[in-house]
């Protein structure tokens, strides 16, 4: 085993917060580690140090000499009029000198990973196309490692196989970040999860992820025990502490230094035994007397001569939960537009009934004002908001959707993908809905 990669006592800051204090971690050359942990614990950030991105704000980073590093990003701006051959010869431009050999590996992975014709304009791709454009216009580059953050969002169940397929026979080290358990289980030798509640921020075990959980509760257990065992210790030591004991004697002031010491030690591992928050998410509806809220009748839409849809009918009733499923590309997306009215079809007609009200949770997450604090994104700056017509503090409110107060000065364009979107999911909480539209809701998320 060779250490491709060292991080020493690196720390950052984001804002007014501490994303991680004095980690350190290391990779070999033969690790395949999925990097996990709640939203907003920093693991984007790492991934981004690792691969020389960005700079810690204090530590070091060393690697081995001459180290080559391949880094997609969990989100990747396409020039919309350039076709996906051309795409992909840029994003390997530096790695062969040969345009021939250059062409013929990009062209050859655009073609594993599912491309029939490379000169498609990257414009017309889904979002699920484009990923596969991100990943195949990546993995083609001759690198030392990999760093793959969220890999599989917006992939279907066929890209995703392909992508478990493709790395189960890659001879290079890599890095991912993903919330896909599944994938994690068949793509990874090494699990560390990011969380500042672990002693050394973090916790790492050599192995596939349900060895990792299995790993993991037997370490908190062993935590759990130790922490009762203690708190039980530091009760009694504070009441003598409390019975106002004069430090007096090297003896006396001896233990109560320990005593401060044990009730630090507690707290920490207080915190790390607590069982997660959980968010909160709740919709409310309008209660609406209809039995008919939405119509949809032989609508078509085609680009150009791909036929997206051809005379689909569909009639939406209160209480009816709906499951959209298809292969990347296949106009998912373009049915939720069109059912929004966000994009009309070419033929056919939607029919919303009169006062029926929509919301729709957009796949992109995108805040329109990113310099905004988060105060402001969730409640438009006010104090109060109102939450089924009952009215709650902000503070209280972020609380609900998993942020800490210290976090609503914050700009939002600090925050990590999980964190945006439950501040868009947190925004349509209050509002009520006849119809919730939700474009791949769990992208991101923890």
């Amino acid at each position: 085993m060779t250490i491709l990669l060292s991080c020493e006592n690196i720390t950052k800051y984001v804002a007014n917060r501490t994303l991680f204090e004095n980690l350190s971690v290391k990779m070999d050359d033969n690790e395949r580690i999925g990097l996990i942990g709640p939203n907003g614990s920093g693991k984007s950030t790492l991934l981004k140090i690792m691969a020389g991105k960005t700079d810690s704000d204090n530590g070091e980073v060393s690697t081995r000499k001459g180290l080559q590093v391949v880094y997609l990003e969990q989100r990747e701006d396409f020039d919309p009029d350039k076709t996906i051959l051309e795409l992909a010869l840029e994003m390997s431009a530096n790695d062969i000198e040969d345009i021939y050999m250059k062409e013929a590996n990009a062209s050859s992975l655009l073609t594993q990973i599912g491309f029939k014709d490379l000169d498609v304009k990257a414009g017309s791709l889904s979002g699920g196309w484009l990923k596969r454009l991100a990943i195949a216009g990546n993995l083609c580059r001759d690198a030392d490692v990999y760093f793959l953050d969220e890999p599989t969002n917006h992939l279907d169940v066929d890209g995703i196989e392909w992508l478990e397929k493709y790395l189960k026979s890659f001879r290079k080290p890599y890095i991912i970040i993903t919330h896909d358990r599944f994938f994690l289980e068949k793509a990874t030798n090494r699990i560390i999860e990011l969380n500042d509640v672990y002693d050394e921020g973090y916790l790492s075990y050599n192995c596939a992820y349900d060895e990792f959980l299995e790993r993991k509760e037997e370490f908190l257990d062993s935590e759990k025990a130790r922490f009762l065992s203690m708190a039980n210790k530091n009760r009694n030591e504070q009441e003598w502490v409390k019975a106002g004991v004069k430090a007096r004697s090297t003896k006396q002031k001896a233990r109560l230094d320990s005593a401060a010491e044990l009730q630090e030690n507690v707290s920490k591992l207080r915190k790390q035994v607590a069982d997660p928050v959980s968010i909160e998410i709740g919709f409310d509806a309008t209660d609406r007397k209809t039995k008919r809220l939405l119509v949809a009748n032989h609508i078509s839409k085609a680009y150009g001569d791909r036929v997206i849809l051809d005379k689909f009918d569909l009639l939406l009733t209160p209480k009816v939960r709906v499951g959209l499923l298809g292969l990347n590309g296949a106009g998912k997306t373009t049915l939720i537009k069109m059912l929004c009215g966000e994009e009309e079809p070419d033929s056919g007609k939607v029919a919303v009934m009169t006062g029926v009200n929509i919301l729709h949770f957009d796949q992109k997450h995108q805040i329109v004002n990113e310099n905004q604090t988060l105060k402001d994104a969730l409640s438009d700056g006010s104090d109060t908001i109102i939450y089924r017509d009952k009215p709650m503090h902000i503070s209280a409110w972020a609380k609900k959707l998993k942020f800490r107060t210290d976090q609503l000065n914050s700009p939002v364009k600090v925050l990590s993908g999980g964190e945006r979107a439950r501040i868009i999911m947190g925004r349509l909480m209050l509002q009520k809905a006849d119809i919730l539209f939700l474009d791949e809701p769990t992208n991101d998320l923890d």
